[in-house]
């Protein structure tokens, strides 16, 4: 996706100085995010990967300073609480290896996947262009936040003349 972008970027109206700009941040990113050895793309991208975020971690982190009853955990009992929670590891193990253990996601966010991953398998087929993916993501991710957080995203795209006149 990164070079259909560089190549598509080559064909905006752009002055000669935001040309040069644009050239050097392709140049930058391929450099150092794109062909290096130290952050190859597998470390840090989220294409077609079902995990996204570190909510699981911060569910986790709850979930401990919970158990304990507060936050801010003095040492003795972060340590009581973390050997509580590795009595759980040999069954997280087990289920991970029958492949059982399963994530818990709110019914949005299980769509958001769903459609997520139908967007991605048009473009790796060939059915949508990058700029096309990029777009239906932000509609996607625009319309998602719009029900989670009952307000509309800041998205110069999005046509709110229509939910005026209802």
């Amino acid at each position: 996706m990164f070079y259909a972008l560089k190549t598509q970027s080559r064909n905006l109206q752009l002055s000669p100085g935001d040309t040069l700009n644009v050239g050097k941040l392709f140049h930058y990113v391929d450099k150092n995010w794109i062909t290096s050895s130290l952050w190859p793309p597998y470390t840090w991208s989220v294409f077609l990967q079902p995990i996204r975020t570190n909510n699981d971690a911060e569910g986790w982190h709850t979930r401990i300073n919970g158990r304990a009853g507060q936050n801010g955990l003095n040492f003795y009992l972060l340590v009581e609480s973390l050997y509580q929670e590795s009595r759980n590891v040999p069954l997280q193990v087990t289920l991970l290896a029958q492949e059982t253990l399963t994530r818990r996601q709110r019914g949005k966010t299980e769509e958001l996947q769903g459609n997520l991953f139908l967007l991605w398998d048009e473009f790796t087929s060939g059915k949508l262009s990058s700029r096309a993916l990029l777009e239906n993501c932000a509609t996607l991710y625009c319309e998602y936040n719009k029900l989670r957080f009952n307000q509309d995203a800041d998205d110069a795209r999005y046509d709110y003349s229509s939910e005026e006149e209802e």
